[in-house]
């Protein structure tokens, strides 16, 4: 399957299911980051956010995205802006790809 965005002209994408791999693991990257530097467990974020453990590890290690409600529960709990960690998400990813590009 594939999911559906928009390119900067406005005309619909086709999103591959490698591209939404990648996101959820620049996501989760970011989060782990995020909690880490807001010195938290994995437990705390839990008591602070409400969300379950298990599913901050699945954020955490790429095998799930958090939904916009959970986004935001997480990043109230870390003390950012949901934007923050999408932002830190898309910074990831662009060092990876820099990264790729010039090890080739």
């Amino acid at each position: 399957p594939l999911l559906r965005s928009s390119t900067a002209q406005g005309h619909p994408q086709r999103v591959s299911v490698e591209s939404r791999l990648s996101l959820r693991q620049d996501l989760g990257l970011a989060l782990l980051h995020l909690r880490e530097e807001a010195g938290l467990s994995q437990d705390a974020l839990r008591l602070a956010s409400g969300v379950a453990q298990s599913r901050i590890t699945a954020y955490e290690t790429g095998r799930a995205a958090p939904n916009y409600v959970t986004l935001h529960a997480l990043a109230e709990a870390l003390g950012v802006q949901a934007s923050a960690i999408v932002s830190r998400a898309e910074t990831n990813a662009a060092l990876a790809r820099t990264r790729a590009s010039r090890s080739r």
